[in-house]
């Protein structure tokens, strides 16, 4: 028996008794092959790999994965792991679509938490307004939004008047207090 036969037993083992078939360790997550540690470092080797490439292997490797990415759109299955379907109407799955939610939040808690505490603004970086979380530019923009979303609202028939006009014609809304 070949050492390549022999590694494929292995692998085949590991596998089919729910282990890494890479390095043995526990596979906690069992939407996947291989082990977190053993994806992370196959996704690494890939990056490194990916810089290594000359611009016409990048422009062909681009190419394909748009094709395989418009293939798995027209089919209906998530455009990042392939397997499952798409989730109301997104591009990924259930699952693939809450890692890149809790992953793009976290993202956005650490980067806005690290320019808060050093008084940049917290959607572009520039230097902040005295005293505000935004530069000049994004400040403006965001009174310009509330300004208009304040026009918007009906205060003649708002919700809120007319709960104040229901608790007033009820005795004052102190209930007999």
């Amino acid at each position: 028996m070949s050492n390549y036969d022999r590694d494929k037993e292995r692998r085949e083992l590991l596998k089919s008794s729910g282990l890494c078939p890479k390095c043995g360790r526990i596979i906690y997550d069992k939407n996947y092959v291989t082990c977190e540690i053993c994806r992370a470092k196959n996704a690494e080797e890939n990056k490194d790999r990916y810089k290594n490439l000359s611009e016409h292997k990048k422009e062909e490797y681009k190419k394909n994965k748009r094709l395989k990415y418009e293939k798995l759109l027209k089919s209906g299955l998530c455009v990042i792991c392939g397997k499952k379907p798409q989730y109301n109407g997104y591009v990924r799955c259930q699952s693939c679509y809450i890692k890149s939610k809790q992953k793009s939040e976290h993202w956005k808690a650490k980067v806005r938490k690290g320019f808060k505490e050093l008084n940049l603004c917290i959607i572009c970086g520039e230097a902040t307004v005295d005293g505000k979380s935004y530069c000049s530019k994004h400040l403006k923009e965001k009174q310009d939004t509330l300004a208009e979303t304040r026009k918007k609202i009906n205060r003649k028939n708002h919700i809120w008047k007319q709960l104040d006009n229901e608790t007033f014609k009820n005795g004052g809304g102190n209930n007999g207090l």
